[in-house]
């Protein structure tokens, strides 16, 4: 059984997937204003069911991928498109611009 305990307002989530994890540090692709991919560090905090709360790394206009991530390597191009969610929440990570 879970609590809430405090709310977060204008949390960034990401799905566990999506960050690349190596010997405790993650890094996420992000994509530039020239649509180039680029893998950056965060700071993870707390897991909220299969999303990750982003305390650092990322502000919330920014685009990272979170399909293709295997493609998404140090300056590729990548056509980023809006993430379209199977099933539609209020939830502020649908929000965000994703790159696929």
């Amino acid at each position: 059984m879970r609590a809430q305990t405090k709310i977060k307002k204008d949390a960034i989530l990401v799905p566990n997937a999506q960050s690349l994890s190596l010997q405790g540090s993650y890094q996420i692709s992000i994509v530039d204003n020239q649509n180039k991919a680029h893998l950056v560090p965060v700071k993870v905090g707390e897991e909220i069911g299969q999303n990750w709360i982003i305390e650092e790394g990322l502000h919330p206009a920014t685009v990272f991928v979170l399909e293709g991530i295997e493609k998404a390597k140090e300056g590729a191009l990548v056509k980023p498109k809006p993430f379209a969610p199977q099933n539609q929440t209020n939830s502020p990570a649908t929000n965000q611009p994703a790159a696929r």
